[in-house]
Formats: structure tokens, C-alpha cells, sequence
């Protein structure tokens, strides 16, 4: 065998020996947790992740804002007169305004801003007394958008009127049963608040100015990069089924309309990812999507048609856990008539069906319950709870991971229930042991015994007729989970309790296990906590969950899924002992004297940015032997790698290249992006739609480009009153574009 192919192969045997011993090593090694934790006042009722993970904790009376180390930045009480957090039901998702779910605050930050909807605080008997002075069909209330600034001070607020239909007030006996059935929503870009409301978009400025309004809106507008703005038009009762877009730039001018022929798809969606999906058109990577009863389409930034996606029958929705991921893919569910389970198709981004429809069973319901990320369902089975043989026999459930694509079951892990609580329920607890239950929840009284109503209805026991000290206890059990899908651990809020019933205050006990789970992607349980007390909410970003428990603490903990040090550091002890010692060592002997090997270095020296494939196919070489090469010379710091996405690059060593060098270099070698950076050295301030325009290509590509560049740091983004956002080459960079467009 030829030397350098002799040397290939062995060097390919040490690697897949060190790679099988890094993965025993990583395999049997705990997880890496990392965390803070933070002490409030009162219970947290909902929480959510803003800019630079910035925690915005809601309470019924205030709000937290807490930085990624557990610091409070500020906290801020919310005046007497409003809620931002009632028992009230909200719009599903999209609907035709018959339909409602759990309500939650309606809030978004951005610039350090946090903009938040604020109700007006009223009673039932104050709610009716209005609907006998009404004049008409409908009951406006006062409320009112409240712009909470960086130091968590009120900046300015913004009236608003909410429409009521006054047919929803008359026969209420409990506020909990009021549905504001009217899509509300708040959404920013930094320098814009969009306002949603009785079917009118309304554009505010930083300062709290109205600029302008557009009515007769059927669903909130998305909003791209630029600050351009995309709405759907309410149906005209003479055209039911023409379905009108319409794009307008950040000042208010209609950039162009679209007609489609067709039905809007209407659905619910997860609660984590209403606020994302609870627009019409939506937007995604520089692309327009309407779901379609029969179907989807997919519309570029100028209204053309990109591809329309039909699908068998006609009550197609999108899927309510997870519409697009991370890769563009589509899911599209189809209900199988008369049963509980549906048909998933998955769509690409370039509109065509990547496998058969997948069949999915949600009898234990999706919204609540289950949770799905990039292709993969997490669904529940709950089969062990039932009759419970007493209060202390905890039922648990099963988490079971889906393959979309496949149609396969990937990995199961049953919870364990551990950490047992027992109480007495009493005045001060019942709150927190019933919290998280779907239905509503009436104060008991000591001394009386009531039957818990609540969900699930089938364990409910209701007795009438009984004396206090006849009552015979039935144990009933139910569960509480929620998932949270994060990038490389997979969260889960458990808690399995049980109680008994009929509940007598002061009397029936009740006994429960609660939790927070991290599993790998491969269902592995990665780290686990045990709570004693129960948890009133959570949410997750990235690798890092957040939950907040009755005793008023709020945590954050992050989990990687393995710790890699100790698999680290004995591969690079049998690396280093195989190249200090073996054969690398000795080609540091013959460094100079291989021709070869100093051809490839002047090559990168006359092409800088270069791959090992360039090499190889410019200079005839295999490219086994030009990455030996390569090898060699970075050892010896002749040249240096720069990890551009899926590309290695190489460049001269000896400090001929700063970082910010290497990164426009690398940039320029992709076509696109010269083309793109060449445009913006010449004509700095371009819009993303004068960009594409520029360089006749979509918006959607455009906007891929600068996100891009954004991300990496080499352009900067500014708001313009008239146009969204300019683009332009940092300084730091620009000298390095302006160089390279002279040498490429």
C-alpha cells in the first residue's frame, strides 16, 4: 500500500476508535445544569421569553422582568383599574369567533419594551348593568395598551374599546364562563406596535402616535424584517370564497394585493405558538403562507404565486403543534371522519409532499397536553389513570416521541412519581393543588362538602342528600403535564394527584408527586427535580426552562444534554499521543521538504478562503492527500481554518488575516453574498425589497441573505419612517468588502 494512503487508513481507524470511545465516555456521563433561582412575592400565573432571554413573569397584579442570571431588571404594579390576567376565555386561533380557550395575557416586547394589554377590572353584576344601558348589539369596554419601558416604568398607553356581543352577556352566572370571543393582538417590530383590534390594524410608533389605521382586517398582519406589513381582508358577503392579501410598507402605502380563490382554513393552535401563528397571511423565511381548507399556498414578498400545495378533502387544517419548523416544512392535518385520529402530511418548502401521511391519534388532546418540535410529536398516554385503588396510588404517563416523516415511535419514557405530599386541604392550599385544571374551580367552604367539577368531568362525583359526617371518600385521581421541546433536551412539567371526594375542607387530604424532567433526544432522563410545592407556570427557550412554583419562586435552568469534559479529555490525550508521537510527528520533520504540501500552501496563499475540494481539483490532487496536507500545515501553523456553515475554509497563518477578514472573505466566495455585499458597499441603505430589486431576485432570498449577514455581524439594521429597515456594511468591514470586490 502507497505511504499516504497507508496513512489515510490508519488515520481513519484512530478516528472511529476515538470517536466510539468519546460516545461510551458521553453516554455514561450526567448532564451539565446550570440554573438560578429567584424569590417573588405571590403566585406567577404565566410567563414568557423576550429579547435576549429577558423572563417577563405575570401576576395578577404585576408584572416581573428577570435578565438570563436571575436578576430582577424591574417590576412593575399594574394600576388598580386593569387586569392583565382575568378568568376570562380568549379566540382560538384563526377561528370563525365560535370558539374559545384559556385565556392568558396578550403582550409582546421588543427594544427592551414590553407592550401589554390591560382589561378592565369589573364584576359580573358591572358587566350586566352595561348591557341594560346598551343601545345596541354590542357592549364596548374600556381597555387600554400599556408600553412598559427598559427601566419598567409606564412609557405611555393607548386607549382602546373591546366589542362585546351583548347576546354573550345576558344568562352569565359566573365570570368564568365569559368568552371574549374578539381576536385581540399585540405585535412589534422595534419601531412599530401593530394593534389588532375589531377587525382594524392600527400602526403606534415608539412614542405611543397612532400613524395610521386600516380596517376591515380579518386577522392580525404579519410583519417581516423590513417592517412591511401583510393583512388578509374581511370576506365580501358577495364573494365568500375570494380571499383578499394586501402588503403595505412600514408608512402606511400599499405595496400591491392578491386575490385567491378558496377557503381560509380555521383551527386552533398550542398556546405557546399562538402568539406566532395567530396571523393571516403567515411568515416565515421571506414567504407568505394561507392555509386553505383544500390545501395551502405559498406567496414571495411581492404577492406571486411561489407554489399551491392541493390535498385531498376539504377540512384541512394546520397542524395546531407545530404549522412550519425550524427546515420550512409544512404540517397539514386532515381529520379521519369518525375517529380520533388525523392524517399529517408534510409539505416542503418547495411545496411538494415529502412522505405519506402520517396517522396521528390526539384523543388526549393536543393543545393541553402534548407539544412537537422539528419534526417530532410528543404525544401522552395516560392510560394508567382511572379508579384509583386509594389516595395514596399516584397514577403516572408515558411520553412517547414520533418520527413525522417516518411514522415511527423513536423512544418512550414513563414518568416516575416519587416525593410524595400529603395535605389536609384547607382554604389556603386548594388553589394551588387544583391549579392548572381546565374548568372552574369554586371557593369551599369549612364545614361543607362539594364536588370538584373541574376537569376531567368523568372523576367528578356530586352528592346531594348527605350529612357531613355520613360522607364516604371516593379517591380520584388526574394528571398535570406539560412538554416543552427545547434544542438538545426535551422539558416536562409533571405532577400526578390525587384526592378525595367529595372535598370537605379541613377533612379530604390529598396526595400528589410534582416534578421538572429533562430527557434526551434519545429518552433518556438527563436531570430531574423534585418540588414540594406545586407549579403554577412555565415556559422554555432554547436549552433553558422556566417554571414558577406556589411559594412564589421562579427558576431558570438550563440543561445540556452531556457533559463532554471527561470524553474530552481522554480523546485528546490518545490524539496527542498518536500525532505528538506517530506519524504526524514525523512528517513535522519533513515539513519543507515535501513538494507537494508547500504547492498547497501557496496555493492558499494566492487564494485565500479556499476548501480542501478547491484544492484538490485545481491542483489535481486527491483529496485524501490534500486534507493530510492540511492537517499538517495547521498543526504547524502554517495556515489557519475558518468554519464557514457546511464549509472549511483556509487561510495563511502569521497573522495575515484578521477574523473579520476571514469572515467577509468567506462570505464573498459564495456568489450570492458578493453579489449581495458588492450592492450595499456601493449603495448603502437599501431596504430588503430595494435589495432584491437590485439584484433581481425574490424578497424571500433577500431577506435570507441579510439575516444572514445580520446574525454574523457584518451589516447593521436601521429603522426608516418610510421604507421598514436600511441596510449597511459596518464600518469595521467595509474596508475588507471593498478589498475583496477588487480581488475576486
Amino acid at each position: 500500500m502507497r505511504k499516504p494512503y497507508l496513512f489515510e487508513a490508519t488515520l481513519a481507524i484512530v478516528l472511529i476508535v476515538l470517536s466510539t470511545t468519546m460516545f461510551l465516555i458521553v453516554t455514561a456521563s450526567p448532564a451539565h445544569v446550570s440554573g438560578w433561582e429567584f424569590q417573588g412575592s405571590g403566585v406567577v400565573q404565566y410567563m414568557t421569553v423576550g429579547e435576549n432571554d429577558t423572563l417577563y413573569a405575570f401576576k395578577s397584579d404585576s408584572i416581573y422582568a428577570i435578565d438570563n442570571e436571575g436578576s430582577l431588571i424591574w417590576s412593575y404594579t399594574v394600576p388598580e383599574q386593569w387586569n392583565i390576567i382575568n378568568s376570562w376565555q380568549r379566540p382560538a386561533y384563526a377561528s370563525d369567533q365560535s370558539g374559545t380557550v384559556e385565556s392568558y395575557p396578550v403582550a409582546d416586547a421588543s427594544s427592551g419594551y414590553l407592550y401589554v394589554l390591560a382589561l378592565p377590572d369589573f364584576t359580573l353584576d358591572s358587566l350586566k348593568i352595561q348591557y341594560y344601558q346598551a343601545s345596541g348589539p354590542y357592549v364596548y369596554l374600556d381597555a387600554a395598551v400599556l408600553a412598559i419601558s427598559p427601566e419598567g416604568r409606564l412609557a405611555w398607553q393607548l386607549p382602546l374599546k373591546i366589542k362585546i356581543n351583548a347576546n354573550d352577556i345576558i344568562g352569565l352566572t359566573d365570570l368564568k364562563g365569559f368568552g371574549m370571543k374578539q381576536n385581540i393582538a399585540l405585535r412589534s417590530d422595534g419601531s412599530h406596535l401593530y394593534v389588532f383590534n375589531d377587525n382594524t390594524e392600527t400602526v403606534i410608533d415608539r412614542n405611543g402616535t397612532a400613524l395610521f389605521t386600516i380596517g376591515g382586517v380579518a386577522r392580525p398582519a404579519s410583519v417581516d424584517e423590513d417592517g412591511n406589513f401583510y393583512l388578509m381582508r374581511t370576506p365580501q358577503f358577495d364573494a365568500p370564497n375570494t380571499i383578499r392579501i394586501e402588503a403595505y410598507d412600514a408608512s402606511g402605502e400599499k405595496l400591491w394585493d392578491r386575490e385567491i380563490q378558496g377557503t381560509v382554513a380555521t383551527q386552533y393552535v398550542a398556546d405557546d405558538l399562538w402568539a406566532q401563528y395567530n396571523c393571516l397571511p403567515m411568515y416565515q423565511n421571506g414567504t407568505l403562507y394561507v392555509p386553505l381548507t383544500k390545501g395551502i399556498v405559498a406567496l414571495d414578498l411581492m404577492g406571486r404565486t411561489m407554489w399551491w400545495r392541493y390535498l385531498p378533502g376539504d377540512s384541512n387544517t394546520l397542524f395546531d403543534l407545530m404549522p412550519i419548523d425550524s427546515a420550512g416544512n409544512i404540517y397539514i392535518r386532515q381529520p379521519n371522519p369518525g375517529s380520533t385520529t388525523s392524517s399529517i402530511y408534510v409539505i416542503g418548502p418547495d411545496g411538494m409532499t415529502r412522505t405519506a401521511p402520517w396517522q396521528y391519534d390526539s384523543k388526549y388532546g393536543s393543545l393541553v397536553h402534548t407539544a412537537a418540535k422539528d419534526g417530532i410529536v410528543y404525544n401522552v398516554d395516560r392510560a394508567t389513570f382511572g379508579t384509583m385503588s386509594s389516595v395514596f396510588s399516584l397514577g403516572t404517563e408515558k411520553i412517547t416521541a414520533y418520527s413525522v416523516s417516518t411514522g415511527t415511535a423513536l423512544w418512550s419514557y414513563t414518568l416516575p412519581v416519587t416525593n410524595k405530599q400529603t395535605v389536609t386541604l384547607n382554604e389556603s392550599n386548594v388553589y394551588d393543588i387544583f391549579r392548572g385544571q381546565s374548568g372552574g374551580f369554586d371557593l369551599l367552604k369549612a364545614g361543607d362538602y362539594y364536588s370538584q367539577y373541574s376537569y376531567p368531568f368523568e372523576y367528578t362525583y356530586p352528592m346531594t342528600g348527605a350529612s357531613y359526617n355520613d360522607v364516604a371518600f371516593t379517591p380520584v385521581g388526574w394528571p398535570d403535564i406539560s412538554i416543552y421541546p427545547g434544542s438538545d433536551v426535551v422539558y416536562v412539567s409533571f405532577r400526578s394527584t390525587t384526592y378525595e371526594s367529595p372535598i370537605i375542607l379541613n377533612r379530604s387530604r390529598a396526595v400528589y408527586s410534582s416534578g421538572i424532567y429533562a430527557l434526551g433526544l434519545d429518552g433518556r432522563l438527563v436531570w430531574e427535580k423534585q418540588l414540594s410545592a406545586p407549579v403554577t407556570s412555565a415556559t422554555a427557550n432554547n436549552s433553558t426552562i422556566y417554571y414558577s412554583t406556589g411559594d412564589g419562586k421562579i427558576f431558570g435552568t438550563s440543561v445540556n444534554g452531556v457533559v463532554v469534559g471527561i470524553a474530552l479529555l481522554s480523546s485528546l490525550a490518545i490524539f496527542f499521543k498518536f500525532f505528538v508521537f506517530g506519524t504526524v510527528s514525523r512528517a513535522r520533520d519533513r515539513l519543507d521538504k515535501n513538494d507537494n504540501r508547500n504547492m498547497v500552501l501557496s496555493y492558499i496563499a494566492g487564494n485565500p478562503g479556499v476548501t480542501a475540494v478547491d484544492i484538490a481539483r485545481d491542483m489535481s490532487l486527491n483529496v485524501g492527500t490534500v486534507r493530510y496536507h492540511l492537517l499538517i500545515l495547521t498543526i504547524n501553523h502554517k495556515i489557519v481554518e475558518h468554519k464557514d456553515d457546511k464549509y472549511l475554509r483556509y487561510f495563511t497563518n502569521s497573522n495575515s488575516y484578521s477574523m473579520e477578514e476571514r469572515a467577509v472573505v468567506s462570505l464573498m466566495k459564495r456568489e450570492p453574498m458578493w453579489r449581495v455585499l458588492n450592492t450595499l458597499a456601493e449603495k448603502p441603505g437599501l431596504s430588503n425589497v430595494e435589495i432584491s430589486r437590485e439584484l433581481n431576485i425574490s424578497t424571500g432570498a433577500a431577506s435570507r441573505h441579510m439575516n444572514e449577514l445580520l446574525s454574523k455581524g457584518v451589516v447593521t439594521k436601521v429603522p426608516q419612517a418610510d421604507r421598514g429597515y436600511a441596510y449597511s456594511i459596518k464600518e469595521e468591514y467595509r474596508h475588507y468588502v471593498t478589498k475583496m470586490m477588487d480581488r475576486l
